[in-house]
């Protein structure tokens, strides 16, 4: 078999310039990669301190919460002590229009 040097050449070229591109696209896909990579470690710490940020907000929320229960167990107890004076109130008035009109 005869070997054309000039066709050998070319096609040696042609493999070298295919290889090149090759080369070319694995680095750009390793760059790609790369770049998602730092993406995801990015989104990652953010999710971190999103999480973080929610155990805080979950504790604000608590207390809160806690401060909610006491202001109404307050106003419960301040409506009963109220109730109980308007009670005595009406009692008094009866009492005295009572006196006022001889009835004691």
């Amino acid at each position: 078999m005869i070997i054309d040097p000039y066709q050998a050449q070319q096609e040696l070229r042609e493999q070298s310039r295919m290889i090149d591109e090759m080369v070319t696209k694995i680095k750009e896909a390793t760059r790609m990669m790369d770049l998602a990579a730092h993406e995801i470690h990015k989104r990652d710490a953010r999710i971190a301190d999103l999480e973080i940020e929610c155990e805080r907000l979950r504790g604000q929320l608590a207390g809160v919460g806690r401060k909610l229960d006491a202001a109404l167990d307050e106003a419960e107890t301040r409506k009963a002590a109220l109730e109980t004076l308007r009670k005595r109130t009406r009692a008094q008035s009866e009492t005295i229009r009572r006196m006022e009109q001889g009835e004691l």
